[in-house]
């Protein structure tokens, strides 16, 4: 009797379980993968859009790459466009990269985003990126060493993150930059070359008032800028030309980094040290041993470090990008100060002073 009635309370309750009405079948959709959005005639945007798909062949199923294109005025139109030309439904919940072109990023961002950020089917760990150019030309490439584009842009990018040579930066992170006035940030630059391989990682694109300033930092740069503003990653290269060692080079990997910024006020005149204690390995250094000129090589290194390191705030400053969060600081910790300025002219006129020492701590197996 017992059994029995546990048979039938189960059969009652699997009657009113709610079933999977909401189900979206991978079979049904359009996997689109990667974007890239570009400046069009007056205010129309061209939206480039990849999807992965599948060819069958005798060897089996082969992966390609579907490109499509829409010009619209916006980008809910270029959806519409775009979802007439497939056969079943575009499904944006893995897209691993969006790209947009240099003429376009010069305009507002967030402008741009605002169609990604409100639908919730759309991936938010998306990686973003700058092309020098257009971006269309970039995701019509479809495969660079065999590899098909979207996967090797996420890799690529991905692979200069662990580098320390672009910051990480994805469409969530994105926001928080977009909606914060008192803070600028750099993105990744893709260029596009006619050697294989053809698209690379050219650096950091600097972004005032969510635009493209058209100024980047290079590689080395980029690595450097990333170290003062306190984002190292797994490892940090850098390439030294002492004058000293009749240009033979001293390459360095930074292993640790402790990074200070304060922020001085007296009266209308603001000043910023970035302080930055490095520990590192010396991977070569064709000069001789190491280990006697350790002292002189650890002034040497750093002297060149802070030079260097000079020369990217000019650049940064230059730009009007305010990439280490100053104003933020002066926001936060000097607020009657920040009232008074007008830190969109302030800005280049702060006095921002680098100090990197560096000391060596492994110089390899040759000594």
């Amino acid at each position: 009797m017992k059994s029995l009635s546990k048979s039938v309370l189960f059969i009652l309750s699997v009657l009113i379980l709610t079933g999977c009405w909401d189900q979206k079948l991978l079979k049904d959709g359009m996997m689109m993968v990667g974007f890239g959005l570009d400046s069009g005639e007056d205010k129309e945007y061209r939206t480039t859009i990849v999807i992965r798909s599948l060819e069958q062949a005798a060897a089996g199923n082969i992966e390609y790459n579907l490109t499509l294109d829409a010009t619209s005025n916006s980008l809910t139109e270029a959806r519409k466009i775009i979802d007439a030309k497939l056969a079943g439904k575009l499904r944006t919940g893995k897209v691993r990269v969006a790209l947009f072109g240099e003429e376009l990023a010069k305009k507002e961002l967030y402008d741009i985003l605002d169609f990604v950020y409100r639908d919730p089917e759309n991936s938010l760990n998306t990686r973003v990126a700058i092309v020098e150019g257009k971006a269309s030309e970039v995701i019509n490439v479809k495969r660079v060493q065999g590899t098909l584009i979207s996967e090797h842009l996420d890799k690529i990018i991905e692979s200069a993150e662990k580098e320390t040579v672009v910051p990480i930066i994805s469409v969530q992170l994105l926001c928080t930059y977009l909606f914060d006035d008192t803070l600028d940030f750099g993105v990744p630059l893709i260029i596009q070359k006619e050697e294989s391989p053809p698209i690379e990682i050219a650096g950091t694109a600097l972004i005032h008032n969510r635009k493209y300033t058209g100024e980047y930092l290079n590689l080395e740069e980029s690595t450097l800028a990333l170290l003062m503003n306190d984002q190292p990653s797994k490892r940090a290269i850098f390439s030294l030309h002492p004058e000293e060692e009749e240009g033979k080079p001293i390459g360095l990997n930074v292993i640790t980094n402790e990074r200070k910024m304060k922020v001085n006020v007296e009266g209308d005149t603001v000043e910023v040290r970035i302080q930055s204690r490095m520990k590192g390995a010396i991977h070569e250094y064709p000069a001789g041993a190491v280990k006697p000129k350790r002292e002189q090589l650890n002034e040497e290194i750093s002297n060149m470090m802070t030079k260097k390191a000079e020369q990217v705030i000019e650049k940064i400053q230059k730009s009007n990008c305010d990439y280490f969060g100053i104003g933020r600081k002066l926001a936060s910790y000097h607020p009657e100060t920040w009232k008074k300025m007008n830190w969109e002219e302030d800005y280049k006129e702060v006095k921002i002073i680098p100090e990197i020492e560096v000391e060596i701590v492994d110089s390899g197996l040759l000594d």
